[in-house]
Parts: C-alpha cells; sequence; structure tokens
C-alpha cells in the first residue's frame, strides 16, 4: 500500500489519503493541456509537444495506477484514537524563567527589577493560554478523528457482512474514482451484495484533440489534422481504459464478485437528428479474471477480449449504440 510519510497514523487513513503518482500526473497533464488550448500563440514548441504527449498518455493510462486491496479486517480492528490530556508545557517553561530569575548589578542600579518580574510573570499567564488553546485544539482534532474513525468502524463491518448500503458508504468515504471524474467522466455505482452495476457517463469525443502536434527538425511547431482513423482508435481506448479502471477498483475495495459496467456517451440520433446519451460498451468482469493480466503492458482495447462484453466500433465510424448486458442475469450465470 503506498502510503504518504509518517504523518499517517493508520491503515485506513493511508488508504484515504495518499495520493498516487498517476492521479497527480494525469491532473497536471490535464491542466497544462487546457490552458494550451487557450493561448492565442504557442512559444515554446517542445514544451507544447511534450504536453500534448503526456495529455494523451494520462487518457490511455487511466486503468493502470489502482488502489491495492483494501484489507478491511485490518481496518476493522484498529485501534480507537486516544484522547488527549492536558499539558502545561508552556506554563511549566515560563514558571522555571521565573524561577531562575536573579537581579543582574544593572537591574538594581537602574531598578528594573520589578518590571522583569512583572514581565516574567506576565509571561506564565500567557503560557497558560498557550496550553489552554493547544489542548482544545487538540480536542476539536480528537473529537474529528473520532468521528471518522467510528465512521469507517461502521463502514468496514456493512462491508464485511456483505451489505450493499455499507459498499457504497466505502466509495463516498474514499473516493478512489475521483481521477476519473477529474479528467471529466461521471460515475454512477448501484451495490448489490455480490456485484456492482456501475454506469459509467464517458468523456465525449471532444476529448480527444483532432489534431497532431509535432517539432520540426528545426524547432518549429507542426500541427497537422489527426486522421480519423487514429482519433477514434484513441477514443476507444481511452473509454477502455476507463473501463478497466472502474472494475479494478470496485474490485480493490469491495468483496464482490462481479462488476457491471455500462459506457453512456453522447452521440448523435439519426432518427431524431440530435445528439443524446447511448450506451456505447458494456462490459462484465469477474474477479479471477483480471489476476492474470498485466495491465502496465495492455492496449485496453484489446484487453476487452478477455470479458464478456457489448461493443460496436468501427474505425471510420466510431462507437454505436449497443444493448446493456443485465448484471443479475451475469451473477445467475456466474
Amino acid at each position: 500500500m503506498t502510503t504518504l510519510s509518517g504523518a499517517i497514523k493508520s491503515y485506513s487513513a493511508a488508504v484515504k489519503r495518499a495520493e498516487r503518482t498517476q492521479q497527480r500526473n494525469a491532473r497536471e497533464a490535464a491542466k497544462l493541456f487546457r490552458a494550451q488550448q487557450l493561448q492565442a500563440e504557442i512559444v515554446n514548441a517542445a514544451q507544447a509537444v511534450d504536453n500534448y504527449n503526456e495529455y494523451l498518455t494520462a487518457l490511455l493510462s487511466v486503468h493502470k495506477d489502482v488502489t491495492d486491496l483494501v484489507d478491511w479486517p485490518q481496518i476493522a480492528n484498529e485501534k480507537a484514537p486516544e484522547e488527549p490530556n492536558y499539558t502545561d508545557h508552556h506554563e511549566h517553561l515560563a514558571k522555571m524563567k521565573r524561577k531562575g530569575y536573579r537581579p543582574s548589578l544593572l537591574d538594581k542600579i537602574f531598578g528594573a527589577t520589578n518590571k522583569k518580574i512583572i514581565r516574567l510573570e506576565t509571561q506564565i499567564n500567557d503560557g497558560i493560554e498557550k496550553d489552554k488553546k493547544a489542548f482544545e485544539l487538540k480536542q476539536k482534532e480528537f473529537k474529528v478523528e473520532l468521528e471518522d474513525f467510528l465512521r469507517l468502524q461502521n463502514i468496514s463491518k456493512g462491508v464485511l457482512n456483505n451489505e450493499a448500503e455499507a459498499y457504497g458508504e466505502a466509495f463516498k468515504y474514499f473516493s478512489p474514482l475521483q481521477e476519473i471524474s477529474e479528467l471529466g467522466t461521471k460515475v454512477e455505482l448501484n451495490f448489490s451484495a455480490q456485484f456492482v452495476n456501475v454506469i459509467l457517463y464517458v468523456n465525449n469525443e471532444t476529448v480527444i484533440p483532432k489534431y497532431i502536434l509535432n517539432q520540426t527538425a528545426r524547432g518549429k511547431l507542426s500541427k497537422k489534422d489527426m486522421p480519423i482513423s487514429k482519433f477514434n482508435e484513441l477514443y476507444q481506448d481511452h473509454i477502455c481504459s476507463s473501463i478497466l479502471r472502474v472494475a479494478r477498483e470496485c474490485f480493490a475495495y469491495l468483496p464482490v464478485n462481479l462488476v457491471v459496467i455500462n459506457a453512456v456517451s453522447d452521440l448523435f440520433n439519426s432518427s431524431i437528428g440530435r445528439r443524446e446519451n447511448q450506451t456505447i460498451l458494456s462490459v462484465c468482469v469477474y474477479r479471477e479474471q483480471l489476476d492474470h493480466i498485466n495491465f502496465d503492458a495492455i492496449d485496453p482495447s484489446d484487453c476487452l477480449k478477455n470479458f464478456k462484453h457489448n461493443m460496436k466500433f468501427g474505425k471510420t465510424t466510431g462507437f454505436s449504440q449497443v444493448p446493456e448486458l443485465d448484471a443479475n442475469s451475469m451473477m445467475r450465470a456466474y
């Protein structure tokens, strides 16, 4: 489990707060590329090409960086946070200074003894106030930590009892799909004791740039139209990468055996003459099917051959609407 530094005190905190490198890179790449698109003129050709390539890499590698399997029994056995004790650290230091004060010859000559004594006694009162404020802050932090602990204890017990409501609370608490939403994708999850049914509102085609950026031998920026086949293949890989990421996160966080994901995109409907949400990909993933896959080396679109899925895709036409797989039927057949 990737964790932060020693500031992380518990396993559950590490799961919740650890930010993976891939997530940071994906956010930064998207931010830089979007800012670049708004520029009237690109000054640094090399940097522009790097931003462009990093953005595409982020779109096509959503599936790679996933949470390790969450150890719910370990979370359930975590000890409650300890209530803080009051300490008189600042008061004690001030009293030691007052006790150790001995008027110097100059203090006596210039009559500064009483002033210094008053100042030292004032520092004692100040120390008392500092200790009170420090204790009040610790109490507030303890209250938040305790509430967080109790909430997670309830979630862990529910997850270990295969309660669908607890599954939903676990995803709300940890937010494992935040990276996907930051790239523009919305996720709806419906939980059952043994499976998760997901509606993935994927990025529409505008997420893929319609051009290719390169730097010429002379250092100039070259921008040309992207072939439609290349454009569609990139979009397909991005959708499939997002699908795989969702499935992997569900299995990492929940003790379910099946995840069914229906990807929905904004497509043109020729029968009504306007765009509307349509299911473009439906995938059924069983937990054991993921064990043998090296996700660092796969092509996301090719990887879907490992799972039962509905997808109608053409290099020149892109995605078309497909029927959705039913999670209940898939679970009965399992």
